[in-house]
């Protein structure tokens, strides 16, 4: 993983992924001697710096999101992966590229292959992100209807 250190910018650490995306690693809020206040039960935090709002924007673009969806049931071939997403080859390579930048996919060679195979495929953190997206999958069954209702919905 090539993933560069935090640096201390502002008093904030940054951490640099891929190209253009930055996540930011908020230190955590003490209260007392070596405590942190615990996450609240329901909602981001008040104060704006949730740790999984900064993963959300780090993950939560739409295309790193089609792509793992598409990798969920198996590891796929590049060609494989842009035919089922739609995804454009330029925009598809950036958005692998950063998914195994953040440790959610890994790119597997096979040599044995010839020519040689390059497969993609969710690590385990990355299939733990199963559970986020199969809560949308139920979510979409659910609410499709009165989304159409609403806007111009166009599936693919």
């Amino acid at each position: 993983m090539n993933v560069q250190p935090c640096m201390e910018i502002d008093s904030r650490r940054v951490l640099i992924l891929g190209i253009k995306t930055k996540l930011y690693m908020v230190p955590p809020r003490m209260t007392g001697c070596c405590e942190t206040r615990p996450m609240p039960d329901h909602g981001c935090c008040a104060s704006g710096d949730c740790p999984a709002a900064a993963v959300l924007r780090a993950l939560g673009s739409e295309l790193k999101l089609v792509t793992m969806h598409s990798l969920m049931a198996q590891g796929r071939r590049f060609n494989e992966l842009r035919e089922l997403t739609g995804i454009c080859q330029s925009s598809l390579a950036r958005t692998v590229r950063e998914l195994e930048e953040l440790g959610v996919v890994a790119r597997v060679v096979r040599t044995e292959e010839r020519p040689v195979g390059v497969e993609y495929r969710l690590t385990p953190m990355g299939e733990d992100l199963g559970v986020a997206i199969e809560a949308i999958e139920r979510w979409t069954e659910r609410w499709l209807n009165d989304l159409r209702a609403r806007v111009d919905l166009e599936l693919a």
